[in-house]
């Protein structure tokens, strides 16, 4: 299949947020994410542009069931709208999940990223929350886009799983699914977290890399919880993948 110089364009175009945004529409790309796509229970994808040889390759099930969406495509054009430095085989294009959560979840885990910046710290916490059961992330307006695509490449495939959905530190109230929900938020004056008892359900509220907790967010929540450096540490911080990674399992354990 030969793509026109418009079809090219758009893809390419879902590298900025403002038409990922517009368009409703996001790229994956790699030879697991995509398999795992078409192979598992998944969204479906619009398309699928792939080298000829990846896609002799899939199982027969799979090539006759999404014929209609698969597109062999030459090396030189699968570089032309690859967002990465070097192109992995295949690339999807999807459609941003229109439902999103209505309120936190009333059974279980959530996370909340305030202001988060860097796209593979949101992507691998993605990641952390579908390793340890949480049912959601959420992330205030001002932290990184969701489907950016270093954030998905970094979920390995947490998007599939985990909802996500946006919220400003002002509706978190309006949000609990119940009065005794309670905000858990990693901050280094809060209690240590080993003499924390983590209750069933709750919401682990996680800041930006450089400033922590918002003044709204902090606004919103009523109790801290620190992770404590040993006495011979050297380290300046964990950043925030590390923290949520600490605390969660702590949350699941």
């Amino acid at each position: 299949m030969k793509l026109s110089t418009a079809q090219i364009k758009h893809l390419r175009s879902l590298k900025l947020k403002k038409y990922r945004s517009k368009y409703g529409q996001f790229l994956v790309e790699g030879d697991k994410l995509l398999r795992e796509i078409l192979l598992e229970d998944a969204p479906k994808p619009l398309a699928v542009y792939a080298l000829p040889e990846w896609i002799a390759h899939l199982p027969e099930r799979v090539q006759s069931e999404k014929i209609e969406i698969l597109h062999p495509i030459s090396p030189k054009t699968l570089e032309r709208i690859s967002l990465l430095q070097t192109p992995n085989k295949a690339i999807a294009l999807m459609k941003i999940p229109a439902e999103k959560p209505s309120q936190f979840s009333s059974s279980g885990w959530a996370i909340y990223l305030d202001g988060l910046q860097d796209p593979g710290n949101m992507g691998t916490i993605w990641r952390i929350a579908d390793w340890f059961g949480f049912r959601q992330i959420w992330a205030s307006p001002d932290s990184v886009d969701f489907y950016n695509p270093k954030v998905i490449q970094a979920s390995m495939g947490a998007f599939l799983h985990i909802p996500a959905a946006t919220a400003a530190a002002e509706e978190l109230e309006q949000l609990k699914p119940q009065k005794d929900f309670s905000f858990w938020g990693a901050d280094m004056k809060g209690l240590p977290f080993g003499k924390w008892k983590a209750p069933d359900q709750g919401l682990l509220v996680i800041g930006s890399e450089g400033k922590g907790l918002s003044p709204a967010v902090r606004q919103q929540i009523q109790n801290t919880i620190s992770i404590p450096k040993a006495p011979q540490g050297k380290a300046e911080s964990l950043n925030a993948a590390m923290a949520t990674a600490i605390l969660a399992a702590h949350i699941a354990g």
